[in-house]
């Protein structure tokens, strides 16, 4: 297919979205023309050749944060933070450590449970105690609402109420009452081949009956101390717990499909996961848990992160472009993007980055295949029960490494 030229309409406006500032006066100067928006509009404290003889001290600044609520009621968030800081052109240590290349300070918080809304409040609090931070409003004399784009009750929003269903659970330890680990499961994908064609083989209208009996699991593991005993293998055997079909069940059994518009029934026999880099341990040799596959390794963050989607914007019919609706197509980005790559007379590998994920099947149901395909109405459901799976889960993977476990764990609480 031809190429086609670049308006230049969509290069001003690919320039205005990078260059885009907040518009609140701090009284630090913009070295560039604000009458031509192609110029760059760097923001400086004082002149750029001048930082490395300042007395004053650079600091960068990252954080990451995600929250997640669960099926019986509880919510965790996690987050971290940290910076670096260079004086007079060089990066100066901001802790103790002895590894000489982590010169930084990171951070992390005490509040993590999340219970009521106040909680995420304290999170949020916290986060604001950290020292560059804290410098950071001292020179721009002025509060965090009016520095940070979102003001504190929306950053503090609970954003786990998504489309689509969601099961989530805590999983703990009956004898002590413990903290297990976490498992949560989603709406599967529309679009992904290696399930469609190398797992179940249906077609797109048996794909479009029968994926509502499906579900993805998210997030699942073990947390410590638990996970130095292969614990994140028996949070993967919990979803094998009749409990789990029996919640879902319950759970949607009166509800209608938002793509169909039909009462389906909610018969779940098929659940499957991704493995982070490659393959995973976790479901390595474990029962019922089935490796297929790798994933083609696709995924448009690195042209969506770099100002490029106002271009493929520009070249997709708005028709197409607006079809992002729940129930429109699977993966909006990645169905847009392939588009304006062929718009724009490029080849569609552009979205592949090698980065290739396991993919794994568990089936809780005999005739798991049948049933998706449509051949049958009937579920006949695999004979598990929680106390099996926990008793294979000790005799296969704990039992047999007791001496070493012991080991691993006195030398944890040492430390």
């Amino acid at each position: 297919m031809p190429g086609k030229e670049i308006p230049d309409s969509a290069i001003e406006l690919v320039a205005k979205h990078i260059n885009t500032r907040s518009n609140n006066n701090y009284r630090i100067p913009v070295i560039g023309h604000e009458e031509n928006i192609e110029t760059p509009q760097i923001f400086e404290i004082i002149p750029f050749d001048q930082i490395d003889d300042s007395d004053r001290r650079f600091y960068a600044i990252d954080g990451s944060y995600n929250s997640e609520q669960f099926y019986n009621g509880l919510c965790i968030a996690i987050y971290a933070a940290g910076y670096i800081c260079f004086h007079k052109g060089k990066q100066i240590r901001m802790n103790s450590l002895d590894d000489p290349v982590i010169l930084g300070q990171a951070y992390y918080p005490e509040n993590i449970l999340i219970t009521h809304p106040g909680h995420l409040n304290a999170i949020y609090d916290e986060l604001l105690t950290l020292e560059p931070i804290k410098c950071l409003f001292k020179f721009l004399e002025d509060l965090p609402d009016k520095v940070f784009a979102y003001k504190r009750e929306q950053i503090c929003a609970n954003l786990s109420t998504l489309l689509g269903r969601r099961i989530r659970y805590f999983v703990f330890d009956h004898q002590n009452d413990k903290l297990i680990g976490i498992v949560g499961l989603c709406d599967p994908v529309i679009g992904l081949g290696v399930r469609d064609d190398q797992s179940i083989g249906w077609t797109k209208n048996q794909k479009m009956q029968r994926l509502y009996n499906c579900m993805t699991a998210y997030i699942l593991g073990a947390i410590p101390p638990y996970n130095k005993v292969l614990g994140s293998k028996l949070i993967a055997l919990t979803l094998m717990f009749p409990t789990v079909r029996n919640d879902f069940y319950q759970k949607y059994k009166d509800s209608t499909s938002v793509i169909t518009g039909e009462n389906k029934k909610p018969y779940l026999v098929y659940i499957d996961t991704l493995g982070a880099f490659g393959k995973s341990a976790i479901y390595n040799r474990l029962v019922n848990w089935d490796f297929i596959d790798y994933t083609k390794g696709q995924s448009h963050l690195h042209i969506t992160a770099n100002g490029s989607w106002e271009l493929i914007r520009q070249v997709v019919p708005n028709d197409v472009f607006n079809s992002y609706k729940f129930g429109e197509g699977p993966n909006w980005k990645m169905r847009i993007l392939k588009r304006g790559l062929r718009e724009l007379g490029l080849s569609e590998d552009m979205l592949s980055i090698g980065w290739q994920r396991g993919y794994y099947r568990c089936t809780l149901a005999e005739n798991w295949q049948k049933y998706l395909l449509g051949d049958t109405n009937q579920v006949v459901w695999k004979d598990f029960t929680h106390r099996d799976l926990v008793s294979y889960w000790h005799e296969k993977w704990v039992t047999p490494r007791l001496d070493t476990l012991q080991t691993n764990l006195e030398l944890e609480l040492d430390l």
